[in-house]
């Protein structure tokens, strides 16, 4: 099979990937490999495959981390500063940190920015591809978020306080949400990391990383790595068909 794969020079797209060293739940989580390859390439290697995006920046505070990154083809001008790379740090901080770079050392700010979260590797080319498609031809949407379709709706959960189970929504004052029928509430989605897509506009401009009408993408569930146990299934999941290609791709990176 053939890669000969040249970035798109002529876009304005740049992909940017987090991995932040010190994670707490699995040492070293980003380099942690699936088929041979840290799971932090497998970002990497979906944005180089992309016909739309011109260029690839890791963004991570580790030396060893920039190594790998760049010896899969990603770039890395800079190290992450460690005050924004925390546990407690939010994203809203890095990407800051990446535009406020990209101006001050080649004066320029990029038109979408991919967000490929490395802890889910298993994605498929073609959806990020139809994502950017999407948000190239859509002036209204400020940004765009892969999801899946929630199993269990929030609105029937209940936390803790004082020793007492406590709901986490009462629809009225006479009514207790969590007896109500699912029927009663919306469709609820959460986030999967398959795909987020950022306009660096709407960041200056409403101080808000995914703006005020962020486009649902819905996708179907890819496995989301955070324990240990999660990294087998991720494993297992990714000696399907569908994810031959992106493999193979890393393997040729990989031989040089």
């Amino acid at each position: 099979m053939s890669f000969n794969k040249k970035l798109n020079t002529k876009s304005n797209i740049f992909a940017l990937i987090p991995a932040r060293a010190g994670s707490q739940s699995i040492k070293d989580k980003n380099l942690q490999q699936i088929k041979g390859h840290p799971i932090m390439a497998y970002a990497i290697a979906v944005a180089r495959l992309s016909k739309k995006i011109s260029r690839v920046f890791v963004s991570t505070n580790s030396d060893e981390y920039a190594k790998v990154a760049i010896s899969y083809g990603a770039e890395v001008p800079f190290l992450r500063p460690n005050n924004i790379s925390t546990a407690e740090s939010t994203d809203i901080e890095f990407f800051s940190h990446f535009l406020n770079w990209m101006k001050a050392n080649e004066n320029l700010t990029p038109e979408l920015i991919v967000h490929l979260r490395p802890t889910s590797p298993l994605r498929q080319l073609s959806i990020v591809e139809n994502a950017i498609e999407f948000m190239e031809e859509n002036e209204t949407a400020t940004s765009l978020r892969s999801c899946e379709t929630s199993v269990h709706t929030p609105f029937k959960s209940f936390y803790e306080e004082n020793g007492f189970m406590k709901p986490i929504l009462e629809l009225t004052a006479h009514e207790e949400s969590y007896n109500l029928p699912r029927q009663r509430f919306p469709v609820v989605y959460v986030p999967n990391g398959h795909v987020d897509i950022v306009k660096p506009n709407t960041l200056f401009s409403q101080n808000s990383l995914h703006g005020k009408k962020m486009k649902l993408w819905l996708t179907e569930s890819v496995p989301d790595i955070d324990t240990i146990t999660q990294l087998d299934y991720a494993k297992y999941v990714s000696n399907s068909d569908k994810y031959r290609y992106l493999i193979e791709y890393l393997d040729y990176i990989k031989a040089g």
